[in-house]
C-alpha cells in the first residue's frame, strides 16, 4: 500500500513539475516578445532597417574621412514554435557574438501583419536575415543555418554567414 501511494506521490510531482516548467517557458517567452530584442511592427522593421546605413566621420589626428559600415541582423521566426523557445537560451550569445562586431540583432515574428517575405527574401520557415545599407546582403533560411551561426565557437559572425 505504502509503495502504491508512493508512487501516486511522484507521478503527482512529475505532472506538477512538467506543468511549472511549462509556464515558466510560456512566461519567458512573452517577455522575450515583448522586448526591446524583439520587433513587434513593420514600422519598429523599418525604423531598425534604417539603423544599416553607413555613416561617415572625420577622424581627428588625420583629418581623412572614413566609412563606419552598420549591419543588423533580423531573425524572422514564429513567436510560438519550439526555436523560438530555443533562441530564448541561445539570444544573449548570438546578440554578444553580434555586438562585438558591431552588429545589432533583434528578433521579429514572421506572422506579422504586412510582413511581405518577398521583400526580405523569406521563402520558408524561420530566416536570419543580414542587412547593410538597407540592402539585403544574406539570407539563411532554416532553423539548422541559423543554430550553426548561434553553436560556432568561431566568433566571426560575417565569416560564419558567408560559408553557409
Amino acid at each position: 500500500m505504502e509503495l502504491k501511494k508512493l508512487k501516486e506521490k511522484v507521478a503527482t510531482l512529475s505532472t506538477s513539475l512538467k506543468e511549472s516548467s511549462s509556464s515558466a517557458l510560456n512566461y519567458s517567452k512573452t517577455k522575450l516578445a515583448a522586448s526591446r530584442f524583439t520587433l513587434n511592427t513593420m514600422d519598429e522593421v523599418e525604423a531598425f532597417i534604417d539603423k544599416s546605413m553607413s555613416t561617415d566621420f572625420i577622424e581627428k589626428k588625420t583629418g581623412k574621412t572614413k566609412t563606419f559600415q552598420h549591419k543588423i541582423i533580423i531573425i524572422f521566426l514564429d513567436i510560438e514554435s519550439d526555436f523560438f523557445s530555443q533562441m530564448l537560451y541561445q539570444l544573449p550569445l548570438l546578440v554578444t557574438k553580434a555586438f562585438s562586431q558591431n552588429i545589432t540583432l533583434k528578433l521579429a515574428d514572421i506572422h506579422m501583419p504586412w510582413l511581405h517575405k518577398a521583400a526580405y527574401n523569406i521563402k520558408w520557415g524561420p530566416s536570419l536575415v543580414l542587412i547593410e545599407n538597407k540592402k539585403i546582403i544574406k539570407n539563411l533560411e532554416g532553423e539548422e543555418n541559423i543554430q550553426k551561426v548561434v553553436k560556432t565557437l568561431d566568433l566571426d559572425i560575417n565569416k560564419t554567414i558567408a560559408t553557409l
